[in-house]
């Protein structure tokens, strides 16, 4: 695999500030390591006694900026599995990382108390409200936020 990295992007993404301290410390090693597995990257970047690291989600970030991208797949040598393989582009970052939206506890029960009032009503209208799993998915909903 014929790498798509340039000195002059890398310069200037560290002199110019595009990403945050994580999102760095991943294009970095990559740049200087890549191509490479998630988990090569997290062996290579985890450190002692550090909980488990979320660096796989900067790799979806930079990919999502443009500066990194998949390049097919191979044998992980930290996992010995299939994995995709990571490295990053010749380009500066475009666009935003899109989160997803975290709902709040209120946001949780408002959804809840809309779906209390679409089974009162399905079950007036025909007798029948909600499947069993579903009215058990709801009630863990409702523990985990409550």
């Amino acid at each position: 695999m014929s790498r798509r990295t340039s000195l002059a992007a890398y310069c200037a993404i560290h002199d110019n500030g595009y990403l945050s301290r994580s999102r760095w410390q991943v294009y970095d090693c990559l740049f200087h390591n890549g191509p490479m597995t998630a988990g090569e990257l997290t062996s290579m970047l985890q450190r002692p006694n550090e909980p488990h690291p979320s660096y796989h989600r900067r790799l979806h970030e930079l990919e999502q900026l443009g500066v990194a991208f998949r390049g097919g797949t191979r044998a992980c040598c930290v996992t010995g599995n299939t994995a995709e393989v990571w490295d990053v582009t010749d380009q500066l970052p475009f666009g935003s990382v899109v989160h997803a939206h975290k709902p709040t506890k209120a946001e949780v029960a408002d959804a809840l108390r809309e779906l209390r009032q679409a089974h009162a009503t399905l079950k007036e209208q025909t007798g029948a409200g909600f499947t069993k799993n579903l009215i058990d998915v709801l009630a863990w909903l409702r523990d985990k936020h409550s």
